[in-house]
C-alpha cells in the first residue's frame, strides 16, 4: 500500500477562515493523514485548529520561506511538495479556498501512478479566451522558452489550475514547473500559466490531466451547465468567490452554511481566534448574513 498524505500551505492568516471550511469538509471523505504547512504569520492559529480531533490534522509544519514576493506562495507550495521525498509515496495538495464533497483518491492514485496528475478548471480549454490571454504574458519573460509559448498559443488542450493537484514528491514534471514558475515569477499567476506548459511537454507520460467538466477542480464562479452538484468533488472559490458577492451570489450559497456548520461547531477551536483574522469580505458578509 502506497503511503499518501493531503497538504495544505498557509502563507498570511486572512485565508484561515477558508482553511478551516476545507477542513470541516475534507474529514468526511478521507480518512488518510493530513498536514498544514504554515508560515509563521499564520502557524500559531492553524495550531489551534489542530488541536480539535474532529479535523484529523496529523501535523502542523512551520515554513518560512526566502522569496516573500510576487508569487511566493504558488512558488512555495511546489518546494513543499518536494520536500516530501522519503515521507509519502505521493501527496495531493489543496489550495485552502476550497470544500471537498467527494472521494479524492483517484487523483492521489493518478499522481503516483504519472508522477503527477493535475485538474482542469471547470470545461476550460487552453484556447479559450481568458487562458490563451495568459499565456501570451509570458512573451513578456524572456528568459522562458518562446518556442513553448508558441506551441501553446497553436495548442487546445484541457486549462489546468495550481489549486487541486498531485504527485510523487521527485515528479520530474514537478521539478520542471517550479523552475518555469521561478522564470515567470514576476507575472501575475506565474504558476499556472507554467503548469499548462509543463502539461503540453508531458501529459501521458510523465504527467496526467483529471477532466470530467472540472467536477476535481470546479469553480464556484463559472458554471459549466452538464455536471451537476451531486458530480462535483471539489469547489473552488478562487478570488474570494465564498465572501465576496462582487464575484458571485452562488459561491456565498455553497460556502456560507459550512461556515456556519464550522461556527456552530466550534470546529478548529474558531471562536478562539476568528476575532483576530482581518476578512473584510467575510466581516462584511457576516454583518449581512447574521
Amino acid at each position: 500500500m502506497i503511503k499518501t498524505r493531503i497538504a495544505y500551505l498557509m502563507s498570511g492568516p486572512r485565508h484561515l477562515p477558508y482553511l478551516l471550511a476545507s477542513l470541516w469538509t475534507l474529514q468526511k471523505h478521507w480518512d488518510g493523514e493530513v498536514v498544514v504547512y504554515a508560515w509563521p504569520a499564520s502557524l500559531k492559529i492553524v495550531q489551534q485548529m489542530a488541536k480539535d480531533s474532529r479535523l484529523k490534522i496529523a501535523s502542523v509544519r512551520k515554513r518560512n520561506p526566502k522569496y516573500r514576493k510576487r508569487n511566493a506562495q504558488f512558488l512555495d507550495k511546489i518546494k513543499m511538495m518536494q520536500s516530501m521525498t522519503c515521507e509519502v509515496d505521493a501527496a495531493l495538495y489543496l489550495d485552502a479556498d476550497t470544500t471537498v464533497h467527494g472521494d479524492l483518491s483517484p487523483i492521489i492514485e493518478a499522481g503516483y501512478e504519472y508522477g503527477f496528475a493535475a485538474t482542469q478548471f471547470c470545461h476550460w480549454m487552453t484556447n479559450g479566451t481568458k487562458t490563451r490571454q495568459r499565456i501570451k504574458s509570458l512573451r513578456r519573460v524572456v528568459e522562458f522558452d518562446q518556442e513553448m509559448v508558441k506551441q501553446m498559443l497553436k495548442t487546445k488542450q484541457p486549462a489546468v489550475n495550481g489549486g487541486v493537484w498531485a504527485c510523487r514528491p521527485d515528479s520530474t514534471a514537478l521539478a520542471e514547473w517550479h523552475e518555469w514558475s521561478w522564470i515567470a515569477r514576476h507575472i501575475n499567476i506565474a504558476d499556472e500559466i507554467s503548469l499548462q506548459c509543463i502539461v503540453k511537454k508531458h501529459n501521458g507520460k510523465q504527467l496526467y490531466v483529471m477532466q470530467g467538466d472540472g467536477k476535481w477542480n470546479h469553480s464556484a464562479v463559472y458554471r459549466v451547465e452538464n455536471i451537476k452538484s451531486k458530480d462535483v468533488k471539489v469547489y473552488h472559490y478562487h478570488g474570494n468567490s465564498c465572501v465576496n458577492p462582487k464575484r458571485t451570489r452562488r459561491g456565498i450559497d455553497l460556502w456560507w452554511p459550512i461556515w456556519k456548520e464550522c461556527l456552530s461547531a466550534n470546529a478548529g477551536c474558531v471562536w478562539d481566534w476568528k476575532q483576530l483574522i482581518k476578512n473584510e469580505y467575510l466581516n462584511t458578509l457576516e454583518r449581512e448574513m447574521m
